[in-house]
């Protein structure tokens, strides 16, 4: 359902943690909310309020997504962060 870097961006817009690349990130942004973002505006409580208000919808998508993973997924993802 997900690319990963559809989730790298949804994460970004959601969390304000940088998941993917911010060139990238950039225009995703700029396309959500229909206008040119400059790069000094990342740093703006206002500009990551919107995009976590526009991206919402697709976070809970996200999420109710990976709750439907299976648990087996879940345990395989720990095991390999601790490699």
């Amino acid at each position: 359902m997900f690319t990963p870097k559809q989730i790298g961006f949804i994460v970004t817009a959601y969390t304000k943690m940088c998941c993917c690349n911010f060139v990238e990130f950039q225009l995703f942004a700029e396309k959500l909310l229909g206008r040119s973002i400059f790069t000094h505006e990342f740093a703006e409580f206002e500009l990551w309020a919107e995009l976590k208000e526009k991206i919402k919808p697709d976070f809970i998508k996200l999420a109710e997504w990976c709750s439907n993973c299976e648990e087996n997924s879940t345990i395989d993802l720990l095991t390999q962060r601790d490699k």
